[in-house]
């Protein structure tokens, strides 16, 4: 158990911040829940392999913050803290969930705590952990999406073995990449660069975990352009949901027959469940993938993604479909979307065409590259 004595310094009430996280050299925040009541932000230091976290919640109970394998807390890394209400100090425990139960305290206390405290109506955490430790009740931190989980609850508890039970409106989970690095100023653009959004079409969500949705759409232009910058749009309130976008291109032997499917709303579109039109089938070509935690990306100054072709013949190059992953772990019922991704496309051509390399398998694209042992880094 570690208990810190009570801080001198009185959080304020966090400013409000978009859910998308800010990113400021190493430093990231951004509110996991959609009421703005839970809000993360951490730093990372490469050269000390380790992180460092602040929780700040509107609440003067306890609060939670863990590591999860998918999202849910079997199998996680968590941390269970509070500031007790009459002498201040700091309860904080490292933690290992067997199960949907009270999380027991981990042998190994590998989660430090740096500070706590509390005000008229937040709670503040303040720790820090390498980001591998070598105990096996503890999940590394990794450079990559990783599943966050938190919750939180209105009073303190009894003692350390006796927590009370989350509500479910006071806990989730969110995707993270919590060693991205800060992102690279873009470089110049070219003066006549214009945009194009491929948004979704007022999707409705399912009030089930996870759904595909896919959308056809046509170029507003033929003539080849590039591509310098891509980005990602989340609709505001739809954060929680939208877990990753991919652009295809279309290879239709026959493009005319596409036509039809720019008129419909959405299809879902998990190739294999014979849930897709054969016709979208062949619109599978990776052609701009983001995923949560991702920024906007830009192109070197030398080259640009190929969008449309001077080909009058190559119609294919008007067609595109965006495919949509939305997840809805608890079932929120009335969720309407109209997510996407927004292109910057110039007539200036750039030196060079990029494109995408796609390794793996129809069957499985993943590579396994083994596992490094624990004080290495693959």
């Amino acid at each position: 158990t570690v208990v810190a004595p009570a801080s001198a310094v009185q959080y304020a009430n966090p400013r409000p911040t978009p859910r998308t996280p800010i990113v400021a050299g190493s430093h990231q925040q951004l509110f996991l829940d959609p009421a703005n009541k839970y809000h993360l932000s951490w730093t990372k230091s490469d050269t000390l392999q380790e992180a460092t976290f602040t929780v700040s919640v509107r609440t003067r109970g306890w609060v939670g913050f863990g590591i999860s394998p998918n999202g849910g807390m079997i199998n996680s890394d968590i941390v269970i803290g509070w500031v007790d209400a009459e002498s201040g100090g700091v309860y904080f425990h490292d933690r290992f969930a067997h199960g949907e139960t009270l999380p027991v305290i981990d042998e190994s206390q590998d989660w430090r705590l740096e500070s706590g405290a509390e005000n008229g109506t937040h709670t503040t955490l303040v720790f820090s952990r390498p980001y591998k430790t070598c105990d096996d009740h503890d999940r590394d931190i990794l450079d990559g999406v990783m599943r966050i989980i938190w919750a939180y609850g209105d009073e303190d508890p009894v003692d350390k073995n006796q927590i009370q039970i989350h509500h479910l409106s006071k806990r989730g989970s969110k995707s993270l990449r919590l060693l991205m690095d800060a992102t690279v100023a873009d470089a110049e653009l070219e003066p006549d660069v214009e945009t194009w959004d491929i948004l979704a079409k007022n999707s409705r969500v399912p009030d089930k975990e996870t759904t595909y949705f896919c959308t056809l759409h046509k170029a507003p232009v033929g003539r080849k352009r590039h591509i310098v910058k891509y980005e990602a749009i989340v609709q505001p309130g739809n954060e929680q949901h939208v877990h990753h976008m991919v652009l295809f291109r279309c290879q239709h032997p026959d493009p005319r027959k596409l036509e039809k499917f720019l008129s419909q709303q959405d299809h879902e579109c998990i190739p294999g469940l014979n849930n897709m039109p054969p016709d979208l089938l062949n619109c599978r070509a990776f052609y701009i993938i983001w995923t949560v935690g991702g920024g906007p990306f830009s192109f070197p100054k030398e080259a640009g993604l190929q969008f449309g072709s001077n080909n009058p013949s190559d119609v294919n190059a008007l067609y595109y479909m965006l495919e949509i992953h939305y997840d809805n772990k608890y079932g929120v019922k009335n969720v309407v979307d109209n997510s996407g991704i927004r292109l910057y496309l110039t007539k200036t051509l750039r030196k060079y065409d990029a494109d995408n390399y796609v390794m793996g398998s129809a069957e499985d694209y993943r590579i396994e590259i083994g596992r490094a042992s624990c004080r290495e880094r693959v």
